[in-house]
């Protein structure tokens, strides 16, 4: 629900900063009836400004924090574009701020522009339910191989400082590597995962990268296959850890129920 003010303050807030190229609000978030929600669940859209290097870093890192319904784009910055990609149900608008933010600054105007409604049961587009958590996960890999369409190594120390690591003079094609290395540090994000072993499986690909890659990181081929058995890219070990400990659960119920019943 766009506030009556909306669409003016964001107009004048654009028409005096020529370098922004999206703005967006703060969103008051409500129930199904219309009624604000309270404590943190209100401040699920109130994040503090930031460039947009630091955005792309907490993007990366974090999740997707900006109120769809509360922007307001430049028409120049999305004309020539595929704006939304089709392929994508649930974060649509997460892989538009990357992209957004790869060539413009954003800013946040930090008071509620919008009302957003919570609707019950999870029924939401963006809902908590099995499906919508399922796909999620396939399009967020997927929203991540934006940032393999930076080319600039400077881009990326801007980004990513702590990519300093891998020196200063970055070869423009290990920039799929360190990505890749940022990534397995949040090795707790099947996303991040995937994403991961995914980038370097496919620059093992092209042997000449390959060989760079070996000559200035020491990382070869069986460096990769190491990774691709430490990481359990699919959760099958927690999967079938859970699966055993129901197993022993119903077991010793059964073992239980065995024992109480042979006192009679």
């Amino acid at each position: 629900m766009f506030f009556p003010d909306k669409l003016e303050k964001q107009v004048a807030f654009l028409s005096s900063h020529a370098h922004i190229g999206a703005v967006f609000g703060y969103a008051m978030c409500m129930d199904e009836d219309g009624h604000p929600l309270k404590g943190e669940d209100q401040d699920y859209f109130k994040e503090t400004n930031k460039t947009r290097f630091e955005w792309l870093n907490y993007f990366f890192y974090k999740k997707n924090c900006l109120c769809h319904p509360s922007v307001l784009i430049r028409k120049s910055c999305v004309v020539g574009t595929d704006w939304y990609d089709k392929r994508l149900a649930q974060l649509g608008d997460f892989d538009l701020w990357v992209r957004l933010c790869m060539e413009h600054e954003i800013y946040i105007i930090p008071e509620d522009l919008v009302g957003y409604r919570f609707r019950a049961n999870e029924a939401n587009a963006s809902g908590n339910r099995p499906e919508a958590k399922k796909r999620c996960l396939w399009e967020r890999i997927h929203i991540f191989r934006n940032y393999l369409n930076i080319k600039d190594p400077g881009e990326i120390l801007k980004i990513f400082p702590e990519a300093g690591k891998y020196g200063k003079d970055i070869d423009p094609d290990m920039i799929p590597f360190i990505l890749a290395n940022l990534a397995l540090a949040n090795d707790d994000s099947l996303a991040h995962i995937n994403f991961a072993l995914g980038t370097l499986f496919d620059q093992f690909k092209d042997k000449t990268i390959a060989d760079k890659i070996f000559k200035r990181y020491n990382f070869s081929y069986p460096d990769l296959i190491r990774l691709t058995g430490k990481y359990d890219a699919y959760n099958l070990i927690k999967v079938k850890e859970l699966s055993n400990d129901l197993k022993n659960v119903k077991k010793g119920f059964l073992a239980g129920l065995l024992k109480r019943f042979s006192c009679f």
